[in-house]
């Protein structure tokens, strides 16, 4: 099997970062784990667990899931699960005493740490959220917090002891040096319709 060998360079002609990049968790490393499943928020119908907490050399990967029951009715304001599960206010507070929320620094111009939302996946009924903490936090414990303005109790929290992080920590794996994305092509051009056929009469 053989892979491509070149490196990626910017549209612009720079050379690709020399680092793994700072919002995502880096591809070269198999990470520690901080086992999950607590429940941060619960109602009849509804949990909110914090499922897997993932230790790299970079930062901390934090994985939520929004599950609604099935019998239930559906989500309270009308909307699917995915739309309920971005209405999820996330937050965390570092040993230090610094304070993030998704999407946001640790203050205005803040360079610092960031908590940013890193995609996710799910169903009808569940659905599940990454969130990526950046750069890596100093030692000590890490709370995690959630709120969402439709559940009651509309606010839960769970505290990762420092001693679980730094074990995770311990376990990190480098597979192979860090290494850019291979470039990839950007979009073919579609070709024009057949003369005479019903989409080139139709696209005129």
């Amino acid at each position: 099997m053989s892979f491509a060998s070149h490196l990626s360079i910017s549209p612009d002609g720079d050379e690709p970062p020399a680092d793994p990049l700072p919002w995502a968790p880096p591809t070269n490393e198999a990470p520690g784990t901080v086992p999950g499943g607590p429940i941060l928020l619960r109602t009849d119908d509804v949990a909110v667990s914090l499922m897997t907490v993932r230790t790299y050399s970079t930062g901390v990967q934090i994985e939520l899931e929004l599950r609604l029951r099935p019998s239930a009715p559906g989500w309270p304001d009308g909307r699917d699960l995915w739309q309920a599960m971005q209405q999820l206010r996330v937050g965390v507070e570092l040993a230090d005493g610094t304070r993030m929320v998704n999407g946001r620094g640790s203050g205005p111009g803040a360079a610092g740490p960031r908590l940013s939302s890193a995609g996710g996946s799910g169903s009808e009924n569940a659905c599940r959220n990454e969130f990526w903490l950046a750069p890596m936090p100093p030692p000590g414990d890490l709370l995690v917090v959630v709120s969402h303005p439709l559940l009651d109790p509309c606010e839960g929290q769970h505290l990762i002891p420092g001693a679980a992080l730094t074990t995770a920590t311990s376990q990190i794996i480098e597979l192979w040096p860090w290494e850019p994305e291979p470039t990839r092509p950007g979009d073919l051009p579609v070709p024009p319709p057949p003369l005479g056929g019903w989409f080139a009469q139709a696209m005129g």
